[in-house]
């Protein structure tokens, strides 16, 4: 969608976890004159904010958008 690879994985429920999901968007193409995005993006059911990173898929670890 709009240059972007969505990936969503599915965290079944469990004795220890909470069933759950992570959701990565990442640019089909990074550099040159084809790039469709730079950013990449995650997001949680746990943390409910988008996390973003310019250089490679985005974790929980890297900042939220707009910081």
């Amino acid at each position: 969608v709009e240059g972007y690879v969505f990936t969503m994985r599915i965290i079944p429920k469990s004795t220890s976890t909470q069933p759950g999901y992570v959701i990565n968007a990442d640019p089909q193409v990074t550099e040159g004159v084809g790039a469709t995005g730079k950013n990449h993006f995650y997001l949680d059911s746990d943390s409910n904010t988008i996390h973003v990173n310019g250089t490679q898929p985005a974790t929980v670890a890297d900042p939220p958008i707009g910081q």
